[in-house]
């Protein structure tokens, strides 16, 4: 599977920042494990693989940060089973301190599709959020 576009603090207007999150839920009656195979980065940046995300039967858990060594954008590549749902979101989210809740990022969000690769059709998403702030000419994809 593909999540086609993540944001690690892409600077944005205002001092906002871009952030994605990922949330797995586990929908079996079995433990199932979320493997991350590859990061594609879109320019220089550097990420490291996060470890694999075990899920007990009905257990949701969300990836709310990559390790990387700045601001980044990238593509997600992840191996899971059909019983787990993946969801995907980016966010711009204020200067820091004015709100990072616990259970997601809240400012202007939007899903980002989880593309299922290999299953014998071509699918094509087109995305692009651009940063408007002049000052920072910033594209997320």
């Amino acid at each position: 599977q593909l999540v086609p576009g993540f944001a690690v603090d892409v600077p944005g207007a205002n001092s906002s920042r871009w952030r994605s999150e990922l949330r797995f839920y586990n929908g079996s009656t079995a433990a199932q494990t979320v493997t991350f195979l590859r990061l594609i980065p879109f320019g220089d940046a550097s990420c490291t693989l996060p470890a694999p995300v075990v899920l007990l039967p009905g257990e949701m858990k969300q990836l709310r940060a990559l390790q990387c060594d700045g601001p980044a954008t990238l593509a997600v590549e992840l191996q899971a089973e059909v019983s787990v749902t993946i969801f995907s979101t980016v966010t711009n989210v204020a200067p820091a301190g004015i709100q990072d809740e616990e259970c997601c990022y809240s400012g202007f969000a939007h899903a980002v599709p989880v593309l299922r690769l290999g299953e014998g059709h071509l699918a094509r998403v087109n995305y692009v959020l651009i940063n408007p702030n002049p000052e920072i000419p910033y594209s997320l994809f």
